[in-house]
């Protein structure tokens, strides 16, 4: 799943058209899109789009996913999959994506989940 997810994800970029996307998909193709990024200590970034939230975590094991309603992290990015997507495959920069979004939080922890310059599994 995590590998259709990296394959299909990218897709994306070019706008969803008249293509069904559920937002919940994401939490499967982002940890995938992130493979190899880690923190220590870990960091949590609430990712909101199309009225969906989900926390995507950040540790030293690397990326995960998950859909919580009980709390919310104090960092969220609200934005279109597309811009989403844009920014776990590095088509986007942070500045191109906040321009495109909501952050609302701390820019580093967004920093810290999509680093700038890095080569994504989906591009190689």
């Amino acid at each position: 799943m995590e590998a259709l997810g990296r394959w299909g994800a990218p897709l994306l970029l070019t706008g969803r058209g008249g293509d069904s996307f559920q937002p919940r998909w994401l939490a499967l193709a982002l940890p995938g899109l992130l493979r190899g990024i880690t923190a220590t200590p870990s960091v949590e970034l609430g990712v909101e789009t199309d009225g969906f939230l989900m926390i995507l975590r950040i540790d030293e094991d690397g990326p995960s996913a998950i859909v919580r309603t009980d709390q919310q992290p104090d960092t969220i990015f609200t934005a279109a999959p597309e811009v989403i997507i844009g920014l776990a495959v590095g088509g986007l920069t942070i500045d191109q994506a906040l321009s495109m979004g909501d952050l609302q939080g701390d820019r580093r922890v967004l920093c810290e989940v999509f680093p700038p310059g890095r080569a994504t599994a989906a591009a190689e």
